[in-house]
């Protein structure tokens, strides 16, 4: 007897085959390259040029898993290649440092500049390649490297602490800049160009030498919330949650460092604190009421539905 013709499908299966098959390949990868460190590290003998092929070997070999495990759109497929790819960027990085600092030892921001340029080159082609969120995080991290191998000073602290002022003008530069790219649509994905621009915005201010301690604090509270209304403003979520934890973690302890030594000033600060939160209540009632709609017309007044066209 035949089936019914509408019977209905049976259920999909809760695991797939690519999910295992993800998971698969992660986990493989991931014990694969744990376990050639291993084989590298006991047979290397102090041979560097060894250990450098191995690295260079994990390198190639990353890439061309993700490049041909995920040559579709599909988003799982995406995924597994902006993870391989990563995971190559990394390998890439790693043969650098061992070729110019072990191998060529050479020292100094001369070999931190060539590390930098040519792992940044690496990222950007990986980007252009496969414009995935994890691709660009791993140009980001590049493009900082480079930035702190320009101007970060020399490590000469006989008379001090070095003066990174010039190193954190920098990362707010990177930081604004990366945020214009994404909104702009130059970087994508946009959200993660946001998220990466507001977290050096607000880092920066900590490298600004004469600006250490509760000088910092106060200014990453300004930083983060200005980003918060700027989140607000191009309607970005993930960038409005990293900002809006900055405002809270910087204000807090901004004001435990400021007040520590005053109950005086705690008790102001306690009273400023309060009636910020009033006003923050009114505003938010405020704003949050909505104009009321005109009544619907009674079901005898509906308009006519349109007649047929005539044939």
């Amino acid at each position: 007897m035949d089936a019914p013709i509408d019977a209905a499908p049976p259920p999909p299966s809760s695991i797939s085959l690519e999910t295992l098959g993800e998971v698969l390949a992660y986990a493989g990868a991931a014990a694969a390259l744990a376990a050639a460190g291993i084989v590298a590290a006991q047979r290397a003998s102090g041979s560097l040029t060894l250990v450098l092929l191995a690295t260079i070997v994990s390198m190639i070999v990353m890439l061309a898993v993700g490049w041909f495990a995920g040559g579709h759109d599909e988003p799982r497929r995406r995924r597994l290649r902006g993870v391989f790819w990563l995971s190559s960027l990394q390998s890439a990085t790693e043969a650098l440092v061992i070729l110019f600092l072990l191998i060529a030892k050479m020292h100094g921001r001369g070999a931190i500049l060539s590390i930098a340029i040519l792992a940044a080159a690496y990222a950007l082609v990986l980007w252009i390649l496969h414009r995935g969120a994890l691709q660009q995080i791993g140009l980001f991290l590049t493009i900082l490297l480079l930035v702190g191998a320009l101007t970060f000073p020399s490590l000469g602290f006989v008379a001090g602490p070095p003066d990174v002022t010039l190193m954190g003008v920098a990362l707010l530069v990177l930081g604004v800049g990366w945020f214009l790219l994404g909104q702009t649509g130059v970087v994508g994905p946009r959200r993660t160009a946001h998220v990466l621009g507001t977290l050096a915005i607000l880092v920066a201010p900590f490298f600004f030498a004469p600006t250490t301690g509760r000088t910092a604090l106060v200014l990453l509270a300004i930083a983060a919330a200005v980003m918060v209304v700027i989140a607000e403003v191009v309607d970005d979520a993930a960038a409005a949650g990293v900002a809006i934890a900055g405002l809270i973690v910087g204000t807090s302890v901004a004001v435990d460092a400021l007040v520590i030594t005053s109950s005086s000033a705690a008790l102001v600060v306690l009273v400023l604190g309060l009636v910020c939160v009033g006003a923050a209540v009114a505003l938010l009632r405020a704003g949050g009421r909505v104009p009321p709609q005109p009544a619907a017309p009674p079901a005898d007044e509906a308009p006519d539905p349109p007649m047929p066209a005539s044939p």
